[in-house]
């Protein structure tokens, strides 16, 4: 897999032995979180073990308030 990285965006390119290739695109929103996002979030990985990267992004955007 190569990943690459721009300002807003980042790819990850897999290629395989079949001569398939797939690109995946992660685009920014923008959005930068502080300290504190980062503090809150670690309390709740902790207090409920495991959460999956829908939730937490569900979640971080509802306790991010204004970047």
């Amino acid at each position: 897999m190569v990943e690459i990285s721009f300002h807003t965006q980042r790819w990850e390119v897999e290629f395989f032995a079949d001569g398939t290739i797939l690109l995946e695109k992660f685009n920014s929103q923008k959005i930068v979180y502080g300290e504190v996002a980062l503090e809150k979030w670690l309390q709740k990985v902790i207090s409920d073990e495991i959460i999956s990267e829908m939730e937490f992004a569900k979640w971080l955007k509802s306790i991010a308030g204004k970047p």
